[in-house]
């Protein structure tokens, strides 16, 4: 276990917590948290996300037999989006997948591990294939924004990889991948939770910033990113959700007959959007989204960053209303108010 935790709290931020864990929800000014993320680099604790690991000679061939992503075609030092399919298509789990040297690093949504290892055991049958659940020895720390890379060279730990790209290191020993989660793009790293206090200090001591999670939560919002249990949960399918970079069309695993038609000969009735609210009134979740007068969708997630003052949210809306290019605005508890919609930035209405 890490004492992160204690770190956080000798630091001033306020903490929240969740599932019997505690995390920084915010750490100083929200303005400052969302200016280093815009600016600089801001460094985030997401040790709440679940790390599954697996290894043995049939790991890679049993997982592309389960997973949407092409793992089979994923080279070692790269990453990609991932999920597990019923056989409707629509979401079981929402994975990041990491192939590493001589094992594989799956990454699920906060408290989604256990339902995702069990998942993996169930199908396992006979595959030489050994799962561990390795969520309280890893920690996560997601160093975002446009300094994001000086930082962790000026860390003295070396050039970051690229987007897509994962870079082992052996001291500390670390997982460094190129993923962006907010507008400015980013890192995340993986490393064992006994060294996580050491390298959180050291990218402060290199310029990074100190941020909590409810900044990352609406820089994610703002830069299309769909949150598990929030934007996406088992009644969505990838497509709507704009998430066809999770989604191989050429091999089989369970709902790839759904996405592929779909993908081939037909569309999905509904796409999460990005909402930009130009009133600043922040919309609830749930709040209905009209177009002339008739309900084409509802909002999923929203907020401000309180550094532009700008009011995001997502939501799904209809397609017809989508191509048709019908204004929309957002209407909750008596009021309304117009918003301004656009695709998700890799996924264009079909």
């Amino acid at each position: 276990m890490s004492n992160l935790a204690e770190k956080h709290r000798s630091a001033g931020a306020i903490m929240g917590e969740a599932g019997g864990k505690e995390f920084p929800r915010v750490y100083g000014e929200p303005v400052a948290e969302f200016r280093a993320a815009g600016e600089g680099a801001a460094l985030f604790d997401l040790s709440l996300r679940g790390k599954v690991e697996m290894t043995g000679p049939d790991a890679v061939p049993f997982l592309n037999g389960i997973v949407s992503a092409d793992v089979a075609g994923l080279e070692a030092g790269r990453w990609c989006f991932a999920a597990i399919l019923d056989t409707r298509g629509r979401y079981r789990a929402d994975l990041r997948i990491f192939r590493l040297k001589d094992r594989i690093l799956l990454d699920t949504p906060p408290f989604a591990q256990q339902d995702v290892l069990q998942m993996l055991l169930e199908m396992r049958l006979r595959s030489r294939a050994q799962i561990r659940d390795l969520t309280d020895e890893l920690v996560l720390l997601s160093l975002q924004g446009p300094r994001a890379r000086v930082v962790w060279r000026n860390a003295g730990l070396g050039d970051a990889p690229g987007e897509g790209a994962v870079l082992e290191l052996p001291d500390p020993p670390v997982a460094v991948a190129g993923y962006s989660e907010t507008p400015a793009g980013g890192l995340w790293v993986h490393l064992p939770a006994t060294r996580a206090v050491a390298l959180w200090d050291a990218l402060l001591a290199a310029g990074a910033a100190p941020c909590g999670l409810e900044t990352l939560r609406v820089l994610r919002i703002e830069a299309g990113l769909p949150a598990w249990g929030v934007d996406i949960d088992t009644a969505v399918i990838p497509i709507e959700a704009g998430q066809k970079r999770a989604l191989c069309f050429s091999k089989c695993y369970p709902g790839q007959e759904v996405v592929s038609r779909i993908h081939f000969r037909g569309h999905v009735n509904r796409y999460l959007q990005i909402l930009r609210v130009p009133s600043g009134e922040i919309p609830p979740p749930g709040a209905r989204i009209l177009s002339r007068g008739r309900e084409v969708g509802a909002v999923t997630s929203s907020g401000r960053n309180a550094w532009t003052g700008e009011v995001f949210a997502l939501g799904y809306v209809r397609r017809q209303t989508l191509l048709q290019k019908d204004p929309l605005e957002v209407a909750w508890e008596g009021r309304a108010t117009a918003v301004n919609g656009q695709p998700l930035p890799y996924s264009p209405v079909e």
